[in-house]
């Protein structure tokens, strides 16, 4: 549950709502199944990250203290999400909170 708090917050401290999980859902290239990856928040359209901020947000909760002590699934969702802001070069950027 610490994850969707964590989303839930990012997303009302941002303005961007989350993407929602299955049907209308959105995505981003990757090493997801499928080849992609599904954003925490909504990446494209009026209300996406990319218009609004010129971001890709990845969120992660972590009872831990250093970037180490993210969990080995967390890590490759990271590295997706950088190359998917290299893709857009400049017109994006990714934080993480």
């Amino acid at each position: 549950m610490i994850c969707a708090e964590a989303e839930e917050a990012v997303s009302r401290s941002t303005g961007v709502p989350l993407n929602p999980q299955g049907p209308g859902q959105q995505t981003i290239p990757g090493s997801g199944r499928g080849g992609v990856r599904v954003p925490d928040l909504k990446v494209r359209g009026q209300e996406g990250l990319v218009r609004l901020r010129g971001t890709i947000v990845e969120v992660k909760a972590s009872t831990g203290s250093t970037f180490g002590d993210l969990s080995h699934r967390s890590r490759p969702q990271i590295r997706d999400a950088v190359e998917d802001a290299r893709r857009l070069r400049s017109k994006a950027k990714v934080l993480l909170f």
